[in-house]
């Protein structure tokens, strides 16, 4: 997870800005693990912060002790002219969530103009007016960096950004200004709500939240199955249940399950959108739920940490087929 805080010196001479955000592995830009890319402007934000979050795998131990980076660049947006870059080494890359917290200063572009150039040589999709910054495995493209003018995955698209500013300040900011009242008040309610309760403690008094006629989801009022069979296309039949694993380490539940469902070539073939709707990743949802015995509000906050988990192994088998196929290469 990197949460960064731009500090500025603000004046009229600086532009918009795009902020690139690259995972890195051995510091090439063919092995990006993974990116993120956002917009500042400097008369519209003052010291903004964001928050973003970066993932690598982590299921393999041989790869998780490769030489991972963060490498931030900074463009001026109109013009894709690089402004000035940053580059963090990662560290600890064993622990499950790794948290970086980074102040940049943007400087006044009066002041400095750097005349780097950062372009992917091998790039094939993206538009001739774009800039290409590398390759992303995980989503198994390039990334391309698109002008202020154009937008979309190859920056084909054209668009107005005036026409965006003024949808933004007729309808976007009335919105977000209505947002924040809102929230405002939530906040009230909820204060006071914890001042009656701290005080209906003090009485002993039970005042209950939930009305007698809305359903209480409870592990006793549900029922688990006590056996989860599936059969492979060479008719083993494997009980999934009887796997052996721990609510603590779901995470090493999951990619346990996985080999038994999935063969490798299944698991690369199989598309990220795609991966909800696969009928062996909703048996694996059904597993973790009988398993460990979730309600379903359990399971929900449960599977958005092994879904990435999911992913990982997804991941780390398409670097793998990646670094086999370079051997031979590096060998000739």
């Amino acid at each position: 997870m990197l949460k960064l805080d731009i500090g500025n010196f603000i004046d009229n001479h600086i532009p918009i800005f795009k902020f690139v955000i690259l995972l890195v592995r051995h510091n090439t830009t063919s092995s990006i693990l993974f990116h993120e890319q956002f917009i500042y402007t400097p008369q519209k934000h003052c010291l903004p912060r964001y928050t973003t979050e970066l993932l690598y795998p982590i299921t393999d131990l041989s790869l998780s002790f490769l030489n991972h980076s963060i490498y931030i660049h900074v463009f001026i947006a109109n013009t894709l002219q690089h402004f000035v870059s940053w580059h963090f080494p990662v560290s600890f890359e064993f622990l499950p969530v790794r948290r970086i917290v980074k102040q940049l200063l943007v400087m006044n572009i009066s002041k400095f103009t750097s005349t780097v150039t950062i372009d992917f040589p091998n790039c094939t999709s993206c538009s001739n007016d774009s800039l290409c910054l590398g390759y992303d495995i995980d989503l198994d493209r390039e990334i391309c960096l698109c002008p202020w003018h154009r937008t979309g995955r190859r920056c084909l698209i054209t668009f107005n950004p005036s026409a965006t500013s003024k949808l933004e300040s007729q309808y976007l900011r009335p919105l977000l200004v209505a947002q924040e009242r809102t929230e405002t008040l939530i906040k009230s309610l909820f204060a006071n709500q914890k001042k009656i309760a701290k005080a209906l403690r003090k009485q002993k008094i039970n005042i209950s939240l939930i009305g007698s006629d809305e359903p209480i989801d409870t592990v006793d009022d549900q029922t688990f199955l006590t056996s989860l069979e599936y059969t492979s296309d060479d008719g083993v039949t494997v009980d999934l249940l009887k796997r052996a694993g721990v609510k603590e380490h779901a995470n090493l539940y999951i990619p346990s399950l996985m080999d038994l469902l999935y063969k490798p070539e299944e698991l690369l073939a199989l598309e990220t959108k795609d991966v909800p709707k696969d009928e062996r990743y909703q048996l694996l949802r059904e597993a973790v739920k009988d398993k460990f015995r979730l309600t379903s509000d359990e399971l929900e906050t449960m599977w958005q940490w092994l879904h990435t988990v999911f992913l990982a192994k997804r991941r780390t088998l398409h670097w793998k087929k990646k670094r086999e196929a370079l051997v031979p290469m590096n060998n000739n």
